[in-house]
């Protein structure tokens, strides 16, 4: 029995990368998750940005229309006089 699982290590020995090439693929990995990590960042402050840009926006808006309504009794009252 235990020649069958010595064997069964053996086997999954052998088709580990050599060191080297381990050590690239977890440097490979650790790149991985740390892009991964820097894209959920950026798609937070994306988001952050986006209704930052609605709310400037709708603030834009209401002082157009608050310029206009004033232009509009300025006139009334230049015509008055």
């Amino acid at each position: 029995m235990k020649e069958g699982r010595f064997h069964a290590l053996w086997v999954m020995f052998r088709r580990l990368p050599p060191p080297s090439r381990g050590k690239e693929l977890l440097a490979k990995l650790a790149q991985a998750e740390e892009e991964k990590g820097d894209a959920a960042q950026l798609a937070r402050e994306f988001e952050a940005l986006t209704e930052e840009n609605r709310t400037l926006k709708l603030a834009q808006s209401q002082c157009v229309e608050q310029l206009e309504k004033l232009r509009i009794q300025y006139q009334k009252r230049q015509g008055s006089s």
